[in-house]
């Protein structure tokens, strides 16, 4: 059964739960509808901040969920503050019942979480993954501290779109191209898998109760790690176009970082701190046994020897 199916939707007045509440520019109410899963969002956030905990900031995604897309940002915005006003005493009277029961937010996601990154990094492409792509980042208001982070074969902006029947007002953060994008995502998401969570679907017509791919960390970081891949593999490519495996470019970096810290066993106490190369994407120097010569790599360095 869907999550919170069972909470009564707010409903404005002399309005149906899915009418948006915007007017028109003659000041008439809005005749457009808004989707199902923007009334549960909203009926959740509603019931969520409780009859006494209502700040302006609180009520905009709130107000913005109850608002049909016929409206532009620079209209809602011009009506921000009457909408807050009319709207404030009814939503507050809304969340002055016995709060309901509620299916958890999000939840820890387990998939890949056996997963190892090296071995990841060494499997061959399958021919069903597609061969370029993006990767892309989106973000919803109403669910802060989480990002998306998801791969598709065209553009993100119609992926975003795809997305917004389950999680409305979805805005795209980043995006970025790549060659076999789908092995890409898989390393970026090993990369965050200890942030890794399922988040709760309020759309009834999707099948999923829970979606996951989602993140607890900021655009920040999550920019920062596909930037630092797309930075290696502009290096040189990680995969060979045509064998669809990890590069003899790479493969042998990679054999290079691990004799050098397996030769110096005072530098780090395990053999997993060479996979930083992709896990940390922080580029250190190492000097080599040759002595003047150095190698620039990406070392899970500082925050490997400090656990």
């Amino acid at each position: 059964m869907k999550g919170d199916s069972d909470i009564p939707p707010f409903r404005p007045d002399s309005r149906n739960n899915l009418q948006c509440i915007a007017l028109k520019p003659t000041a008439d109410p809005c005749a457009g509808m808004i989707g199902a899963a923007c009334s549960a969002w909203a009926t959740r956030l509603i019931w969520r901040l409780g009859p006494d905990c209502f700040a302006h900031d609180d009520l905009k995604p709130i107000i913005r969920l109850l608002v049909c897309n016929r409206h532009n940002e620079s209209t809602v915005i011009n009506q921000w503050e009457d909408l807050i006003k009319i709207y404030t005493p009814q939503i507050k009277a809304h969340a002055t019942a016995d709060a309901p029961r509620f299916s958890p937010q999000d939840r820890l996601c387990s998939r890949n979480s056996r997963q190892d990154l090296k071995r990841k990094l060494g499997q061959v492409i399958k021919d069903a993954q597609f061969d370029a792509g993006y990767l892309y980042i989106y973000t919803c208001p109403y669910i802060p501290g989480f990002v998306k982070i998801g791969c598709s074969n065209k553009e993100p902006d119609r992926r975003i779109k795809e997305w917004k029947s389950c999680y409305p007002l979805a805005t795209e953060q980043d995006r970025c191209k790549f060659e076999f994008p789908q092995r890409m995502e898989e390393l970026v998401h090993l990369r965050l898998n200890t942030s890794r969570s399922e988040l709760i679907c309020l759309a009834q017509q999707c099948k999923a109760d829970y979606h996951d791919e989602w993140f607890k960390c900021s655009v920040e970081e999550a920019k920062g790690i596909i930037g630092h891949l797309k930075a290696l593999n502009d290096e040189h490519a990680l995969y060979d176009r045509e064998t669809r495996r990890l590069s003899s470019y790479w493969n042998d970096k990679i054999a290079r970082i691990e004799t050098h810290i397996m030769g110096n066993p005072g530098r780090c106490t395990r053999d997993a701190e060479f996979l930083g190369m992709l896990q940390s994407f922080t580029q250190v120097q190492i000097g080599m046994d040759a002595g003047d010569v150095t190698d620039e790599l990406n070392l899970l360095d500082q925050e490997t020897r400090e656990e």
